[in-house]
This record gives C-alpha cells, structure tokens and sequence, in this order.
C-alpha cells in the first residue's frame, strides 16, 4: 500500500506535458496553498510592517512619557581654577596689582608685599615682559581685583 501511494506521488511530481501549441516540455505547475500564495505575500509583508511602525510609534510615546521635557544641553565654558599663590620679589619687595595684563599700558592699583598670599582667578595665555616668557594672571589681593605676572608668584 505504501508503495503504491509513493508511486503515485512520485509519477504526479516528476510527469510533464506536451504543450500543445509548442513542441517544448513543460513542467506542471505546483500547487500552492492559499496560506502560501504569491499575492497574499506583500498582504503579509505590508501587515508586519504596520505592527512593527505601530510598536515603534508606541515605544516612542512611552519614551517621552518617561522623560520629562527638560531644557537642551548648552555647552558652558569650564569654571576657571582659584587657587592661592605666594608673590614672589625680592629684589624689589612687592609684586603689582595692574588694572589690565600689561605693564606699559596697566595701572598699578596696589603693591602686593613679597610673601603675601594671593588669590589666583586664573591665567589665560603666555605672554612676555620685557624678556621674561610668563603669563598674566588674573588675582585678588586684600579685596582688590587685577592682574599681575605669574613669573613673580609660588603656585
């Protein structure tokens, strides 16, 4: 019995028939299932991909539930540093406050004693006095604000 029913499988899948119009050989067409049809594929296709935009769409909103609205990021500039540093001149005994980083065109505002602690707000860039690389410094000293030349301070 299970011989005769593989037999006649075997003669449906492997028979082929003359076209009548040609003289080529033709397969027969195999049978699709209707679960399985060319045109129920894009159905399905465009289907799963519905789901999947409306999952997507919802894990959205879940996300922006969760989050709160809060204000974009902005980029701010690092704080500068305080730190204290020792004037440092012996030769003459002070070091001065100058009211701008230049000792031409800068006031001196106060004389800042050899030894004394001072408060450094920071150093921005290298520059020279006279022959001297160093850079200028904004401090505070006894309640006053200027600058003074860091070549003459003990960090």
């Amino acid at each position: 019995m299970i011989l005769v029913v593989g037999s006649f499988a075997a003669y449906i899948l492997l028979r082929t028939t003359i076209d009548k119009n040609s003289s080529v050989f033709v397969s027969p067409t195999p049978t699709v299932s209707p679960a399985v049809s060319k045109t129920d594929t894009p159905t399905d296709e465009t289907a799963a991909l519905k789901e999947k935009l409306a999952s997507l769409e919802k894990q959205m909103q879940d996300r922006k539930i969760q989050k709160p609205n809060s204000p974009p990021e902005t980029f701010s500039p690092p704080k500068p540093s305080v730190q204290t540093a020792r004037a440092n001149s012996p030769r003459d005994g002070f070091l001065a406050l100058r009211s701008e980083p230049n000792s031409e065109t800068g006031e001196r505002i106060a004389k800042i004693p050899h030894g004394a602690i001072i408060i450094v707000i920071g150093c921005p860039r290298p520059s020279n006095v006279g022959k001297m690389a160093g850079r200028w410094c904004q401090v505070t000293y006894n309640g006053q604000s200027g600058w003074a030349f860091d070549k003459f301070m003990i960090f």
